[in-house]
């Protein structure tokens, strides 16, 4: 089964050098609080499931109820347009083909083009394909200096990844990196670079 997903250019390029393989999204439908326990249930649709955490407050959920199980293949949607006929990813400034569009630099400081929306992404315009090989469920200040550097935060640590966490999260309730909520952590492999 594949399904798309975005990550912002920095992601992409570091899943392109290979120093991320992995990452991580909120746990959603978020855990309630029901008579003291924290209690997980599936998504509507997904079928009747719930789990309680155990004694340490970990969450072992069944991952075929999750967004992202194991097997799952992942394509990667970024900004694009279509130029005299042929595609261009804004990001690299290449053509699916390979060859460099010397009508630009990568990300288009000129605005000449007229960028798609990474959401309209044809999957066979898509650059990366990636396969997910392990799949956890954690709270957010249980990461590991090892799941930090999968993550693709080597440089910087902690503290970049915790902003990072939070430009992107920080806003809406419940998520913040202060209120240290439930991850879904996600280990892949890179099956295909096209570029």
């Amino acid at each position: 089964m594949r399904k798309p997903v975005l990550f912002d250019a920095k992601t992409l390029n570091r899943i392109e050098e290979g120093t991320q393989i992995a990452f991580r999204r909120p746990l959603l439908p978020r855990p309630q609080e029901v008579d003291g326990e924290t209690v997980w249930a599936a998504p509507p649709g997904r079928g009747e499931y719930s789990v309680r955490a155990d004694e340490v407050g970990k969450l072992r959920i069944d991952h075929s109820y999750l967004s992202y199980p194991v097997g799952l293949q992942l394509w990667c949607r970024e900004p694009w347009a279509e130029i005299s006929g042929a595609v261009v990813i804004k990001r690299t400034a290449k053509f699916l083909n390979g060859d460099v569009c010397i009508d630009f630099l990568p990300g288009d400081p000129d605005g000449i083009f007229k960028w798609e929306r990474p959401t309209g992404m044809p999957e066979e315009y898509a650059q990366i394909l990636l396969e997910i090989r392990h799949v956890d469920v954690a709270r957010l200040h249980d990461a590991t200096a090892g799941s930090i550097l999968a993550e693709g935060y080597g440089h910087g640590g902690v503290g970049a990844w915790s902003d990072a966490w939070d430009d992107k999260y920080g806003a809406k309730e419940g998520l913040a990196f202060s209120d240290n909520p439930y991850t879904v952590v996600c280990e892949f492999r890179r099956l295909t670079n096209r570029s």
